[in-house]
């Protein structure tokens, strides 16, 4: 399985996940979150977001094995991994070789934000997946395709 073709956001997981980056912004190093769900070869939806326990740098972020699996121990059933997203300090949002070496899954999509997440917009996020084995970044159209921001609540009662 391959990463999903699509990426649906609810807007509470979005406020949610630039709330949580929002004091490793200010600190100015980078953080990364786990966002988990349910998926098909088609699309993805983010319903959870997973922060772990994790060692911030001005240059990278790094989160030890076992607390990647405390976090996934609390998971709930059937929910997976859908996609994973951290911030870099500057303008450059392409994966560097520490991401690639610490991605949790080639089956899902990174999201990079750049200046340390501060103030993001989703559409200000690269979107990288994983070609034969290495990270490739996707153009700015495909990286818009693949991602969607979808209301948390559609109240159609008027």
């Amino acid at each position: 399985m391959t990463a999903p073709r699509r990426l649906l956001i609810p807007e509470t997981v979005w406020r949610a996940t630039t709330g949580l980056l929002t004091p490793y912004a200010v600190a100015q190093v980078e953080a990364g979150v786990y966002w988990y769900g349910t998926r098909s070869e088609e699309a993805a939806v983010v319903s959870v977001v997973g922060v772990p326990r994790q060692l911030n740098r001005p240059r990278n972020f790094d989160v030890h094995s076992e607390d990647l699996a405390a976090l996934i121990r609390v998971l709930p059933d059937p929910l997976v991994a859908v996609a994973a997203l951290h911030t870099h300090p500057g303008i450059d949002t392409r994966h560097s070789e520490w991401d690639d070496a610490r991605a949790v899954s080639r089956k899902i999509l990174s999201l990079v934000l750049p200046f340390y997440g501060r103030d993001p917009q989703l559409e200000d996020a690269a979107v990288h997946q994983s070609v034969d084995e290495r990270w490739v970044m996707l153009g700015p159209e495909e990286a818009r395709s693949r991602l969607a921001l979808i209301p948390t609540l559609i109240d159609a009662r008027s």
